[in-house]
């Protein structure tokens, strides 16, 4: 058994901010596409403003839940995981 006590902040926020991105680009174009038919000028403030925010808020909360992992992980001991090499 291996035991994860220490998770790295950074590669954990780079990873939630681009699928936070990506879901952002998910909701972002049909929303835009429905924005348009609807003769609103807000169409491409929607399919860029979307992924950045999306990707901005799940960097800044990826960061802070790695951040809390591991002050946790301290008190009560890191997850256990069972690693097989192939």
């Amino acid at each position: 058994m291996t035991v994860i006590k220490v998770i790295g902040v950074l590669s954990v926020a780079k990873i939630a901010g681009a699928i936070g991105a990506l879901v952002g680009l998910v909701f972002g174009i049909p929303f835009a596409v429905v924005i348009y038919f609807t003769g609103s000028t807000w169409q491409v403030i929607a399919a860029v403003a979307l992924p950045l925010l999306y990707g901005g808020a799940g960097f800044v909360g990826g960061a802070l839940y790695a951040w809390l992992y591991n002050v946790v992980s301290r008190w009560v001991g890191g997850i256990e995981v069972d690693l097989v090499a192939e």
